[in-house]
């Protein structure tokens, strides 16, 4: 069985950013929501689900032409690179499609398994192998803090394929507001930069976490580096470390800021004025 569970966009969810005259030039963010669901093929005790809630701009102070750029920009962080030029909802639709299909193929076969598992070791008459396949995709962007004319869009993912628990992540994107492209960390800095800032971001955790050597603090301190996963706010630069990258998954997802006054040396010459 397959099910739409919200087949539309949440417009009571819009907020509007910018309070102005009612015209095409007001900025205004929407939330597009929607829940799909589908059974596997072999039981109806098992099911994946999957459920997006993406905010995107409806109206743009800087115009439909921009507007156009940024959503664009917002799809690809959500969904990737393969649906650029897809509006959200399109987007949204075809990856679900992609995942529902793969949950038949993967979680049945998974499935399958179990259950000639269970008849082998005779655990067949309560040993439900429904478990095993109960997954879920969720997928969360919107709009974080931001400075200047560089605007933080946050995807935040979760998912379930069995196991002993799910992984999520929290992806930062960096958007400029003017191009609406997608800024990365190396347009961001000038050449060099790792070794520095990989410094700035070491002493910044030790200072955030009262430790004098942050090899003491993190399992995996190679893994502290400047890692492309970046955000910026009125402070500075926050990078995001997910479960495993640095730390034990029971840490979650660890966010270490580098302020703007310690970062100037290695920013490019066009962010150089933050």
């Amino acid at each position: 069985m397959n099910k739409r569970i919200l087949p539309f966009a949440v417009a009571a969810m819009a907020l509007t950013l910018t309070l102005a005259s009612c015209s095409d030039n007001e900025t205004e963010v929407a939330t597009f929501a929607d829940t799909y669901e589908q059974t596997l093929a072999q039981s109806d005790s098992a099911s994946v689900q999957i459920v997006h809630s993406v905010e995107y701009y409806k109206s743009f102070e800087g115009g439909n032409a921009l507007k156009k750029k940024i959503n664009n920009s917002i799809v690809k962080a959500c969904f990737g690179e393969k649906y650029d030029g897809f509006s959200v909802e399109e987007a949204s639709d075809a990856v679900s499609d992609t995942l529902m299909a793969n949950y038949q193929r993967e979680a049945g076969s998974v499935y399958d398994d179990a259950v000639a598992y269970a008849k082998e070791m005779k655990l067949d008459h309560y040993y439900d192998p429904a478990m095993t396949c109960k997954w879920y995709y969720t997928v969360q962007g919107k709009f974080a803090e931001g400075f200047m004319d560089l605007q933080t869009y946050q995807v935040y993912s979760e998912d379930y394929l069995g196991g002993a628990h799910g992984m999520h992540y929290l992806i930062p994107n960096i958007i400029n507001l003017k191009t609406g492209e997608i800024v990365t960390e190396n347009e961001l800095f000038k050449p060099g930069y790792v070794a520095p800032v990989t410094e700035l971001i070491k002493s910044k955790l030790a200072l955030d976490r009262g430790v004098e050597d942050i090899n003491e603090s993190v399992m995996f301190s190679e893994g502290l580096v400047p890692n492309g996963h970046c955000g910026v706010s009125g402070a500075g630069v926050t990078w995001y470390y997910q479960p495993y990258e640095i730390a034990s998954y029971a840490e979650g997802i660890i966010e270490v800021t580098v302020f703007w006054i310690d970062l100037k040396p290695y920013l490019n010459p066009e962010f150089v004025k933050f």
